[in-house]
C-alpha cells in the first residue's frame, strides 16, 4: 500500500524539525521581527536582509526567540492543521537553504587581524583645527563656559609645522584610498584664510590632485568674493552653519556683543553661490542645529528658510540637535524628542496626498533615513564578525588634529582621549 497524505506530511514535518534543530543547535538566530498595519517582516543580522513573511512564520519566529526550538515548533504544530504546518515549515527550511537567512546565531565583535594594515594604509581624511579662535559666541557651542564637558574658547593657532606634518601623515598612510580629504575646522577656520591657502598649496604638492579633496566647516560670516572664488577654484565642499530664517538663526548664533549673525552668513553664502557654477553648487551645504524648546511649530518657522529667494531650494543640509541644553532634564528630552520626525512625516504625507513635491526639509530628513536602509550592504554569506561598534576603526577612516598638534579620533566626540600627536 502507498503512503497516505498524512504519513507524507508526518515524514516532511519530522525531516524539517530535524533540519531546523540542526541549524540552530539550541541557539537563537540573530533576527529582529517587526510589522506594519498590513505586513510582517523579519530582519536577519547575518545577511543584513529584510524579508516579508506570513503570519505563520512571524508567530513561529516570535515564539522561537522566547522558547526552546522544540517548544516553539510544537506550539505551531498544535495551532493549525498538519497540511498547513508541513507546507509552512518546508517554506522556512527552503528559505534558509536558498538565502542563508536565520542561520547566524553569533557574530564575533572585535578587532580584525589586519588592523595594522588598515591603520597604516587606509586613512581617508585629516581634519585640521587651524585655530581655536572664533568670531562668534553661539549659545550652544561646546566651547562655551557653561558647557561642562569642554574647554572654553582658546586663542591658539596651528603652526605651519603641525599642519605640514599632518598632511605628510595623510600622504604616507592612504595608499589604499582612491580619494583623500584635507578638512579645515575651528574655531572659525576663515580667521586664518592665508594659512589655509598655504595648506592647500602644500597638500597639492604632496598628494596627486586627482586623489585630493578639500572641505571646510565654517560659520560663513567671513566669506567674501576673494575667499569664495578660492574655495570654488580648489573644489572645496563648504558646510555653512545656518539654523533657519533670521529669527531662528539669531536666537543662538551671535557675536560676542549679542548681535545676530544671520545677515553676514547670508552675504557669505551669496558670495559662494556666485563663485560656484551650477554643476558644483552641490558642494555648498548647510549645517542646521535644532535647539530647545522643541516643537512642530518651531519647525514650521525653520521651514520658512526655503521661502527666501536667495537660497537654492535643493541645497543639501545636515540636521542635528544642539549638543548642549540648559539642564540635564532637557538633555534627556533631546534624546527622546520626536518632533522632527513627526513633523517631517506629516509634511511628507500631506504633499504626497496632494501630488506635489514635499518640503525639502521633510524630504531630505526622511529620505536620508530610508536611504540608509536601502543602500545598506547585503551579504550572500552571513557575516561572521563585525567591527567593535559597526562604524569605523579608530584612527583609520579619519583623524582630528588640534591646533597644538594633538591627534584625536574624531572632531565630533568632544573630550575623547588623545591617540598621539603629529610628532
Amino acid at each position: 500500500m502507498g503512503k497516505t497524505d498524512t504519513e507524507d506530511n508526518f515524514v516532511r514535518v519530522t525531516n524539517e524539525f530535524r533540519r531546523l534543530k540542526e541549524t540552530w543547535q539550541g541557539k537563537k538566530p540573530l533576527i529582529k521581527l517587526f510589522k506594519t498595519n498590513k505586513n510582517y517582516y523579519v530582519y536577519d543580522a547575518g545577511t543584513n536582509r529584510i524579508f516579508s513573511c506570513g503570519l505563520f512564520e512571524y508567530e513561529f519566529l516570535n515564539n522561537l526567540l522566547k522558547l526552546p526550538v522544540q517548544e516553539a515548533l510544537d506550539i505551531k504544530l498544535y495551532s493549525c492543521n498538519q497540511d498547513d504546518f508541513a507546507r509552512n515549515l518546508q517554506y522556512i527550511s527552503d528559505l534558509i537553504r536558498e538565502t542563508k537567512i536565520l542561520t547566524t546565531t553569533q557574530i564575533d565583535l572585535g578587532i580584525p587581524k589586519n588592523i595594522d594594515r588598515i591603520i597604516h594604509n587606509s586613512l581617508g581624511q585629516i581634519i585640521l583645527e587651524v585655530t581655536e579662535r572664533c568670531n562668534l559666541r553661539c549659545r550652544y557651542c561646546i566651547y562655551e563656559p557653561s558647557f561642562r564637558q569642554a574647554r572654553n574658547h582658546g586663542d591658539k593657532d596651528m603652526s605651519w609645522d603641525i599642519a605640514f606634518r599632518a598632511i605628510d601623515y595623510l600622504s604616507n598612510c592612504s595608499s589604499s584610498k582612491e580619494k583623500v580629504a584635507v578638512s579645515f575646522y575651528g574655531g572659525e577656520p576663515l580667521l586664518r584664510f592665508p594659512f589655509i591657502k598655504e595648506c592647500v598649496k602644500y597638500a597639492k604638492a604632496r598628494i596627486p590632485n586627482n586623489k585630493l579633496l578639500f572641505s571646510m566647516t565654517t560659520n560663513g560670516t567671513l566669506i567674501n568674493s576673494e575667499i569664495a572664488n578660492f574655495l570654488s577654484e580648489n573644489g572645496f565642499a563648504v558646510h555653512v552653519s545656518l539654523d533657519g530664517p533670521e529669527v531662528i538663526h539669531n536666537e543662538n548664533r551671535i557675536y560676542p556683543n549679542g548681535k545676530g549673525s544671520f545677515l553676514d552668513v547670508k552675504t557669505g553664502m551669496e558670495c559662494l553661490f556666485d563663485a560656484y557654477d551650477e554643476q558644483n553648487k552641490k558642494r555648498i551645504s548647510i549645517s542646521m542645529v535644532y535647539s530647545a524648546p522643541y516643537s512642530e511649530e518651531k519647525l514650521d518657522k525653520i521651514a520658512t528658510l526655503w521661502e527666501e529667494q536667495w537660497l537654492p531650494k535643493d541645497i543639501l543640509f545636515s540636521f542635528s540637535y544642539a549638543k548642549r541644553d540648559i539642564s540635564p532634564q532637557q538633555m534627556i528630552l533631546s534624546r527622546i524628542d520626536y518632533s522632527v520626525l513627526n513633523w517631517a512625516i506629516k509634511r511628507y504625507m500631506k504633499a504626497y496626498e496632494m501630488g506635489i513635491k514635499p518640503h525639502p526639509l521633510a524630504a531630505q530628513y526622511l529620505e536620508r533615513k530610508l536611504a540608509a536602509i536601502h543602500q545598506r550592504f547585503i551579504f550572500d554569506n552571513p557575516a561572521e564578525e563585525c567591527g567593535l561598534n559597526g562604524c569605523c576603526y579608530p584612527g583609520a577612516r579619519k583623524i582630528y588634529i588640534s591646533a597644538g598638534g594633538t591627534i584625536y579620533l574624531c572632531e565630533r566626540i568632544g573630550t575623547s582621549p588623545s591617540i598621539g600627536d603629529v610628532s
